[in-house]
């Protein structure tokens, strides 16, 4: 008895089924990781809101306060600390502080160059408000001691315990 060789549809359907096997595999490894990369993903996501955190910190002023600075003052000193924050430590002069003096220092100048006069308790009355408002969000964290703080491979600073 003579064997001969599959004829061409055998190996046009034998290479079908290896293509769709194969496929059939690289659509599985896909769909794992992707599922993987969303159970990763945190039940809430923490969000920043300008209009909310005005609220919130015109909410906690005392009326005084409230009234000599308006809620366009609040949004005014804010942003201000925004910028400052999103500026480089060569232009800042050191590390990003939210809420420090030398946040309250750039507020207080910018404000001065737009024509608007704050005190500075004003100002810090704000800023303390403000991180009572990142620190109801969840977006702030315990404080890090400077001996905890560590360079890693890539030369930016990162926290033990990680």
């Amino acid at each position: 008895m003579r064997i001969s060789r599959p004829g061409r549809y055998a190996r046009v359907m034998g290479f079908a089924l290896l293509v769709i096997g194969l496929a059939v595999v690289v659509i599985a490894i896909g769909a794992g990781m992707v599922w993987q990369e969303r159970a990763d993903l945190p039940d809430t996501e923490i969000v920043y809101g300008v209009e909310d955190s005005i609220e919130f910190v015109s909410e906690g002023l005392d009326p005084a306060t409230r009234d000599r600075i308006g809620r366009n003052g609040i949004r005014r000193m804010l942003e201000w600390e925004v910028r400052w924050l999103q500026l480089g430590d060569d232009e800042r002069g050191g590390p990003a502080i939210a809420g420090s003096e030398e946040a309250a220092a750039y507020i207080q100048e910018r404000c001065w160059e737009q024509g608007h006069a704050y005190e500075p308790e004003d100002i810090f009355a704000v800023l303390d408000l403000e991180a009572a408002y990142l620190l109801a969000l969840g977006a702030l964290g315990e404080a890090v001691a400077p001996d905890e703080v560590v360079a890693d491979e890539s030369g930016t600073d990162d926290h033990r315990g990680r």
